[in-house]
């Protein structure tokens, strides 16, 4: 049964290191913000750039198609892989949430926005996308956890 692990990150950008656990292994992204953009960020194994940008040039189109902006850089023994798109700054991605009253419990006192929902999903197709092409092209995810420069 597939698992997910999170983990917060302090990088020079805030984010959070999600390891998606399949049958065919792990799958680790590196998803944060910095203002209104946003980063998605994948290493994978045994690549060149050229070969990564072939093998997920269906994946990453549609998400080019809503503003993000792909980068296939070189690191040892594989590619990373980022993807940064630019949102609406006059449209907020999240709001306090209704009723709450001292934010003092552990249920959050965010919630996402209608624009910030299409984002969400946005990027939980733009993963799923990333783990059926590495599935059926032989893609391993790279040892290496991904993260900002």
């Amino acid at each position: 049964m597939p698992t997910v692990t999170i983990k917060e990150t302090s990088y020079v950008l805030t984010g959070r290191t999600y390891t998606l656990s399949t049958a065919q292994g792990d799958f680790s992204f590196w998803f944060g913000a910095n203002g209104p953009r946003l980063f998605f960020i994948a290493y994978v194994a045994g690549l060149e750039p050229n070969k990564a940008q072939d093998a997920f040039a269906f994946c990453f189109g549609g998400a080019a198609k809503v503003g993000w902006q792909l980068n296939y850089e070189p690191i040892e023994n594989g590619v990373s892989i980022w993807a940064t798109c630019m949102t609406d700054e006059s449209r907020t991605l999240v709001q306090p949430k209704a009723n709450c009253t001292t934010g003092l419990s552990a249920e959050p006192i965010f919630e996402m926005t209608e624009y910030g929902s299409f984002w969400v999903t946005d990027i939980a197709m733009m993963v799923q996308s990333f783990i059926r092409t590495s599935e059926r092209c032989g893609i391993a995810c790279h040892a290496m956890e991904p993260a900002p420069l």
